[in-house]
């Protein structure tokens, strides 16, 4: 039963560190049939957010409640900073969290399948005094990055690899 949830509802990344998905958890079949799933919700705009009037918004509240609602689920979206939801899914408090990237790391702890349903990118981003025209001149900069998400995992590399000293700062 799990693996046909899994199979019919969730979409996760492929190997491609870019590559965005939905991260499933192998939920309990008990609790499939009784308490509403716990889907973790964080602001991440225009992905993920809550709209004026606080409710939830974005490319992912609408394909999750497109699926879960055909399918016949009951859900309840847990506010958290996307670190924690991350966590509380570890721990078995989140049955669901949006837009999590495949790693190997996660995949050892989490449970994601092979359809992809949307690629990322990341972006630099500067104020107009910052002229930024080639990577070397990452070096000496402090770089806004989410607080272990594989964007700061792989600038993390990258600057390494290249031997440039950047101060990564980290955000939620």
């Amino acid at each position: 039963m799990i693996e046909g949830l899994l199979n019919r509802f969730c979409f996760a990344t492929k190997v491609f560190p870019a590559l965005l998905g939905m991260l499933c958890l192998a939920v309990l079949p008990g609790q499939l049939n009784a308490d509403p799933l716990r889907v973790g919700f964080y602001e991440n705009p225009p992905k993920i957010f809550r709209d004026a009037a606080g409710q939830p918004a974005g490319f992912w509240p609408e394909v999750t409640e497109a699926i879960l609602s055909e399918m016949g689920y009951d859900f309840e979206y847990v506010d958290c900073e996307w670190e924690t939801c991350l966590e509380m899914v570890g721990q078995g408090q989140l049955d669901l969290m949006p837009d999590v990237a495949f790693s190997e790391e996660r995949a050892a702890q989490f449970q994601f399948i092979n359809e992809a349903l949307i690629y990322s990118w990341s972006t630099i981003v500067t104020s107009q005094e910052v002229e930024i025209t080639s990577l070397a001149d990452f070096e000496g900069k402090r770089i806004a990055v989410l607080a272990n998400s594989i964007q700061e995992r792989d600038l993390r590399r990258f600057l390494r690899k290249e031997g440039l000293k950047s101060k990564l700062i980290w955000t939620s």
